[in-house]
């Protein structure tokens, strides 16, 4: 599978290519804009909302998790 067709399988918008086995967390809380990539084997943790913009990459294994106590 393809990364676009990984990302459209998710629902995310046109321009945005996600890598074999990176996992968004609670991607109903998730906000990204166009032309993002998410390199291979990255964690995204949504559960206390993260939104990422505009042409950003995000590095192969990086993690990164959120918060919040409400």
């Amino acid at each position: 599978m393809t990364d676009d067709k990984r990302a459209e399988l998710l629902g995310l918008l046109e321009g945005y290519r996600i890598r074999k086995n990176a996992k968004i967390i609670s991607i109903e809380h998730f906000k990204c804009g166009k032309y993002v990539w998410v390199g291979e084997g990255s964690v995204l943790d949504a559960s206390g909302r993260l939104e990422i913009g505009d042409h950003t990459n995000i590095c192969l294994y990086c993690l990164i998790w959120t918060y919040t106590n409400v």
